[in-house]
Parts: C-alpha cells; structure tokens; sequence
C-alpha cells in the first residue's frame, strides 16, 4: 500500500476532534486506488444530487429524515454530514441516522477555510467505517464535490487543477471551493 503524503502525515493528529467519534478513528495507510477499494459501487438512492464518488463512497445533497433507513437498507453503514451547526438540517439528524443503524460523523466545512485539514479528518473517518458504503452530504453536494477533489488531490498527488477538475466532476460548482482547493495544494 502506498502511504500518505507528509502534508496529509503531519496534519492526522490535528484532526480526531472532526468525527463525531474521535476515539473510535484509527489513521492507518490510505487504500489503495479508490478510497474504499474494497467495497463494490454504492446503491443509488433517491436523494438531492446524488452521485457515486468511488466504490464505497457516494455523495449528495442534504437527506430528509425518513432516508436514513433507506440508507441502511440499501447497505449503507456510514453518513458523514459536512454542515455546519446553524444550518438548517434536522437537529437530531446524529440520532435518527443511529436509531437507522448508520454510523454518524459530523465533519463541518466552511466555504471560506476549508482544506487540508477537512480531506485528512475525511480520510481518517473513510478509514474507520464499517463494511458498508459511506455517503457524504452537505446541503446541495457542492462542498461533498470540493472535499473530494481535494481529498482526491491529496491521497493521489494531483495537481491542483486536476484536483479541481476532480472536485466538479464530483458535484463542486463553486469558484470559491475551487479557489481554496488549489490554494491549499499549492501550500
């Protein structure tokens, strides 16, 4: 297996209090090719902008309540939720997911700041998810596209224009996200 790169190395430590379980997350060796090469493509489901990312990974726009046990169902283990407190999202979204069976990460991400740090906690959180497939969500998949793009630029060395490219074939339609990703490659 191929190890990270020191960028991704040095900021891992700095990243645990990102999962809604910091304790459980164990930084091990990223996967080889796609993040979750071990894991078939994940099943289509009917959400806002739904798109499969990779095999195990899929993407899309915020999910209504009752699609938590749609999730599971259709043999998802893991919800990472990339919105931040005070946007409008259930309360009790970490309780219905659970109550569903998926396990639940909050990663907040931040059109203005986000980078390195947000693709290392991703990473570290892919790493420890049960069997299953995983489905990142924000509000519409706009920053789920940005933070696979750089999570993608990072893991695989990309340059930052095809880690961009990368960020808005996976949903990114946002200069600004595009912006702070090649800003944070080119760090």
């Amino acid at each position: 297996m191929r190890s990270l790169p020191p960028r991704l190395l040095l900021l891992l430590p700095l990243v645990g209090a990102c999962a809604s379980n910091p304790g459980s997350l164990d930084a091990g060796p990223p996967p080889p090719g796609p993040a979750r090469a071990d894991a078939d493509l994940p099943g289509a489901v009917e959400l806002m902008n739904f798109m499969i990312l990779g095999p195990g990974v899929a993407g899309a726009g915020q999910p209504a309540v009752e699609d938590f046990s749609e999730l599971a169902k259709q043999g998802y283990s893991t919800v990472i939720n990339l919105r931040k407190p005070g946007e409008a999202f259930p309360e009790d979204e970490a309780a219905r997911a659970a109550a569903a069976g998926l396990v639940y990460a909050a990663l907040p991400m931040r059109v203005a700041d986000f980078g390195i740090e947000e693709a290392a906690a991703l990473h570290k959180i892919l790493e420890a998810a049960p069997e299953g497939s995983v489905l990142i969500h924000c509000g519409s998949g706009n920053r789920v596209g940005a933070l696979w793009g750089m999570y993608l630029g990072l893991r695989d060395g990309l340059s930052p224009e095809d880690a961009v490219e990368a960020g808005q074939r996976a949903g990114m339609h946002s200069p600004e996200l595009a912006d702070r990703i090649r800003m944070s490659l080119r760090g």
